[in-house]
């Protein structure tokens, strides 16, 4: 189902993640204020929470990479979720139709749950990216590796 949503600004299009089939879907405002699905994009992992980087012109997605713990994690178990963050970087030209074959997507970090659990938003922050989960006080500051 449908989980976190964004836009880009000054633009009439949104996008939206479906936790459960680890999809982005991008809509489209219309005149009458409705919401249209414009196109669907796979994604390489489950994602709770995105968000739109007007510096770089892309999307933070905050990743889990093994949802049947999420399932542990909500009963009171003690199951690491694993997850990260991945970036979705879209058309330079904002007249260009956002699609899966004109994306580049790309896991910036991630890890094993360990030191954060459960990731819910994932951010880039200079050289480090932030990363977030409901169950925890604090985040996670990571230096990712270059590749």
């Amino acid at each position: 189902g449908a989980n976190g949503i964004t836009k880009i600004p000054k633009t009439n299009t949104y996008f939206l993640v479906d936790l459960v089939s680890g999809s982005l879907g991008v809509l489209s405002r219309e005149t009458d204020g409705s919401l249209e699905r414009k196109s669907t994009i796979d994604l390489p992992h489950a994602v709770d929470n995105l968000m739109y980087n007007s510096f770089t012109h892309s999307l933070s997605l905050g990743t889990i990479f093994f949802a049947e713990n999420v399932t542990k994690k909500f009963e009171g178990g003690e199951a690491n979720v694993p997850g990260g963050m991945t970036e979705v970087l879209l058309p330079k030209d904002i007249n260009v139709p956002i699609t899966q074959e004109n994306v580049q997507i790309s896991d910036v970090i991630g890890h094993d749950g360990s030191k954060l659990s459960m990731i819910s938003a994932g951010l880039r922050s200079g050289k480090y990216v932030v990363l977030g989960s409901p169950f925890s006080n604090g985040v996670l500051v990571c230096s990712p590796k270059k590749n």
